[in-house]
């Protein structure tokens, strides 16, 4: 079911997004911080970034933010670019956001409190009516102990345009205080590597790639960079992806001896198949699936990424469903669930968690927060994309 033709889908996705017209909305106050990015008449484009400013007034917590007050928490240069797939065709744009010096060089900063950095991300929520999946998602994951991105909602205006509500939030990478791994080293390939299992329509000739053996699937390397990474270590995360997979899909994939165990970190697969299980995330193991390897290490999964279509947001695949497990089916995930001592390991975590972060009031409680800080941002927003009871892809 998941193998259509891209296409297809985009003109699905355009179908009812044009019978859906943004309308004007006016920012003047917010309890949220203000966003307000400035272009100079350029069109941000897909790639590559251009330059431009932004500017952020955010009087801190639980103060109310005025257009009319100073620029006060960062006033500077960025690069700027639209980021995503099927969601550039959405009318509210996700942004790839780039803090820079005065001479264009990357620049490292605290934004709300957020360890220092110059990679960040404007997410948009738009098919996500509820503007809080991927909020949930990463608060959850970080509560666990696992790195997840940090998040802040924001209001934002784009060259004097209000466009909504949006989630600043930190973009995957390598760092210290995100995915902390160190370089490869050529006496040491064994890392540390960030790789992405994506799915080929969503790969550009940009990406550095390569297919399993076993399951011909894609990986993206994204640490090392493209243009830093050498051939030996472009074959040595290879041959370690592959021998994995093969190991896995093997006979004696559960061997004490030779089986998987030797090339994963089992605790961290445990958590982030149970987190993506609990939030329905029909993306898990298909699609914006992040794995890293430390030196000296095993494979870790993880970071969560990408729950916008998660938690019933989805009409394909019977997604929406409550009953039933779904990483029972998946690549992977569908494998290490055949394990006895890995399900014994998942069941006993499962059942601590459900107590504790997973538990329903813990998480009814988090929405309600989420919603009492988002209402009265919420109703510029869906003033601004007035999407609310119309069928926006793939509700």
């Amino acid at each position: 079911m998941r193998c259509f033709n891209i296409n297809v889908l985009l003109i699905y996705i355009g179908l009812f997004i044009s019978l859906i017209e943004a309308q004007e909305a006016t920012l003047t106050s917010s309890n949220l911080p203000i966003i307000v990015l400035e272009t100079y008449g350029e069109t941000i484009p897909n790639e590559p970034k251009i330059s431009a400013h932004m500017g952020i007034i955010y009087n801190g917590t639980e103060e109310i933010n005025y257009l009319t007050d100073p620029i006060n928490h960062y006033n500077g240069d960025i690069g700027i670019e639209i980021r995503g797939h099927s969601s550039q065709n959405f009318p509210k744009k996700n942004y790839g956001i780039e803090t820079r010096d005065s001479e264009g060089e990357n620049l490292n900063i605290s934004l709300f409190g957020m360890p220092e950095e110059n990679d960040w991300v404007l997410y948009a929520p738009y098919s996500d009516k509820s503007l809080m999946r991927n909020v949930l998602a990463y608060d959850i994951a970080r509560s666990l102990g696992s790195y997840a991105p940090r998040t802040q909602f924001c209001e934002v205006i784009v060259n004097n345009d209000y466009v909504g509500i949006y989630v600043f939030m930190e973009k995957i990478k390598k760092d210290g205080d995100r995915v902390d791994i160190d370089d490869p080293e050529p006496e040491n390939l064994s890392g540390g590597y960030l790789l992405e299992l994506e799915t080929y329509s969503k790969l550009d000739n940009t990406d550095n790639f390569f297919e399993s053996a076993t399951k011909g699937l894609p990986y993206v390397i994204h640490f090392p960079k493209d243009d830093d990474i050498t051939g030996d270590q472009n074959s040595w995360i290879e041959n370690y992806i592959n021998e994995f997979e093969s190991m896995l899909y093997s006979d004696s994939f559960n061997d004490p001896d030779i089986g998987y165990y030797q090339y994963i970190d089992s605790p961290s697969w445990v958590d982030y198949i149970l987190l993506n299980e609990a939030f329905r995330n029909n993306d898990a193991f298909y699609s914006s699936t992040y794995l890293y390897k430390k030196k000296n290490g095993k494979l870790f999964a993880g970071p969560l990424w990408d729950f916008n279509i998660a938690m019933g947001n989805v009409d394909y695949n019977d997604n929406w469903l409550t009953e039933g497990w779904w990483l029972t089916s998946p690549y992977l995930s569908s494998i290490l669930l055949e394990d006895s001592s890995f399900v014994l390991a998942y069941q006993i975590r499962w059942n601590t968690l459900r107590a504790n972060q997973l538990d329903s009031t813990t998480i009814n409680t988090l929405i309600d927060d989420y919603a009492v800080l988002l209402e009265t941002a919420q109703e510029r927003n869906f003033e601004r994309w007035p999407i609310l009871g119309s069928d926006v892809w793939p509700n």
